[in-house]
């Protein structure tokens, strides 16, 4: 009987573990904002308050058609005014993770990769590291794709064009 107590014990220590990963992942955005893409580019920052404080940052995003993203920022890792960043990533609409970003210290970014229409955030996480509060700011950059169907038009033109002038080689000889 011994035995099934310690048994019993350690699985309930492990599904606690369990438990408590999971809401980790799954954390609550502090701040939330929609981003609007002026000539395929928006800047985006928050400046927040509280010493030690934890922040899960949103900044919610569409595009119409496919296109390349390139993202980026600073965070101001000072000591009277400080955000030290843990995680930058890119989530879908059902808020998984896509890509996540890659930084050492105040800089991050997210490598340039096409990704498609729909709707997308990109998450900040970080703590306060300043006395007083903590800053940082970054810029979205998401540039077109030419669909298949415009490599299609391109490659007919081209296939006209010379069509056109072998024909006038042949009239002209």
């Amino acid at each position: 009987m011994k035995m099934n107590t310690k048994s019993i014990l350690a699985a309930v220590l492990f599904a606690s573990a369990g438990f408590v990963a999971q809401s980790a992942q799954a954390a609550t955005p502090t701040f939330t904002t929609t981003l609007n893409l002026i000539d395929s580019s928006s800047p985006f920052s928050n400046d927040i308050f509280g010493k030690n404080t934890h922040f899960v940052d949103h900044f919610v995003f569409s595009i119409g058609s496919g296109g390349d993203l390139d993202a980026g920022f600073y965070a101001n890792q000072g000591k009277t005014d400080g955000a030290k960043i843990t995680g930058f990533n890119l989530l879908n609409s059902l808020g998984n993770v896509v890509v996540a970003g890659s930084g050492v210290g105040g800089s991050w970014n997210i490598n340039p990769f096409t990704i498609g229409s729909g709707s997308y955030t990109l998450e900040v996480i970080g703590d306060v590291t300043g006395k007083i509060h903590g800053s940082y700011n970054g810029t979205l950059n998401v540039s077109a794709v030419p669909e298949p169907e415009t490599y299609g038009m391109l490659m007919a033109g081209l296939g006209l064009l010379g069509f056109a002038a072998r024909r006038k080689a042949k009239k002209s000889a």
